[in-house]
């Protein structure tokens, strides 16, 4: 992971969204902490965040899940920009009717 982490331009951060799992990806020791910090130490400037499973909490619990999320990237200098492509936009998937 590291060498093409350091080559790369941009990554994907795919973040668990479900209660519990997000506070623990997060959390001091959490996998998703590790990873986006690893990245910018490594170099990389642009990153792409993916939610999944957001069907499994409330929307509300959503929105803090995102600001805490950039929280977390803030003392990395990292902010998030809107998408520049039009072929690049937020959705909301989910196998549940």
């Amino acid at each position: 992971m590291i060498t093409g982490t350091s080559q790369a331009d941009c990554a994907i951060l795919i973040i668990a969204g479900g209660t519990g799992e997000f506070e623990a990806g997060i959390s001091k020791d959490g996998q998703t902490r590790e990873h986006a910090l690893l990245a910018f130490t490594l170099g990389v400037r642009q990153l792409i965040v993916a939610v999944n499973k957001m069907d499994t909490t409330k929307v509300r619990t959503v929105s803090d899940q995102r600001r805490s999320f950039f929280m977390l990237l803030m003392p990395l200098n990292l902010r998030p920009d809107p998408p520049t492509s039009p072929s690049v936009f937020p959705f909301r998937m989910s196998t549940r009717s």
